[in-house]
């Protein structure tokens, strides 16, 4: 109940998606943390509902609404969750970022948290109010499947990005802290999370670099509610697999 998001197959991919150009003499900083400069809402709890792929979309429109407007805006998970069905999405039972950035793309914008607050259930209706809608994009852009470079300079340059992750093995469930690798983890996401940024620790000589994903379990999950993954060693867990982020 935890997970639900539907990953992109190869087929589903269409001849006019956009993807990030990885640029090879582009210079990233060595750590960036979004969450230092307003871009990311406190940390959500989507309960026991399959409704990560909305938690991940809501973060990615939240970071770009502040990019344009500078105002930090919690935005409604069940307006994408009661709305965007007829692009594929189940509420509860799972949901893909892409086609929620598609729904609000479609409708012109969506709803924030306080108009349309999150039911951790189905509703049988869609409630958006086109009169208080407070966010909006044009389009998604992909980054290039099992790219980890590209990943690095999108989040770098373009702000919080969505993505999923292998989150079936009991050791990422009971994450508490540190750097997560795990033998377990595949290559076959079933969790959206958010990249809200990358760093590096220093320990016994040794440097571990690490991605910063925000989860929607609550801020008890993990480091309040945050994951650091370890980054650049084989794509792990699959987090470049399925990035993508919307643009106005």
């Amino acid at each position: 109940m935890l997970n639900g998001f539907q990953p992109h197959e190869a087929e589903q991919y269409e001849e006019g998606d956009v993807y990030f150009q990885e640029s090879a003499t582009a210079e990233t900083p060595k750590q960036v943390d979004w969450r230092t400069k307003g871009y990311v809402t406190p940390v959500k709890d989507q309960g026991r509902c399959g409704s990560c792929w909305a938690f991940s979309a809501t973060g990615a429109l939240e970071g770009l609404l502040f990019k344009k407007t500078g105002k930090l805006v919690s935005l409604s998970e069940q307006n994408l969750m009661d709305c965007s069905w007829k692009l594929g999405n189940k509420g509860c039972h799972g949901g893909y970022v892409s086609h929620a950035f598609e729904y609000v793309r479609q409708n012109g914008g969506i709803d924030a948290e306080q108009d349309y607050p999150y039911q951790e259930k189905d509703e049988i209706y869609c409630y958006y109010k086109p009169e208080t809608r407070v966010g909006n994009c044009t389009s998604l852009v992909w980054i290039p499947p099992k790219n980890e470079t590209a990943l690095e300079q999108a989040v770098a340059m373009m702000g919080p990005i969505s993505l999923g992750v292998d989150a079936r093995s009991f050791l990422f469930h009971f994450y508490k802290s540190g750097i997560f690798a795990s033998s377990w983890c595949t290559h076959h996401v079933n969790h959206a999370m958010l990249a809200v940024g990358y760093g590096a620790e220093q320990e016994d000589n040794k440097t571990t670099n690490y991605w910063i994903l925000k989860n929607s379990w609550s801020e008890k999950w993990g480091e309040q509610g945050y994951m650091r993954l370890v980054k650049g060693v084989d794509n792990h867990c699959g987090v470049a697999n399925q990035a993508c982020y919307p643009i106005m």
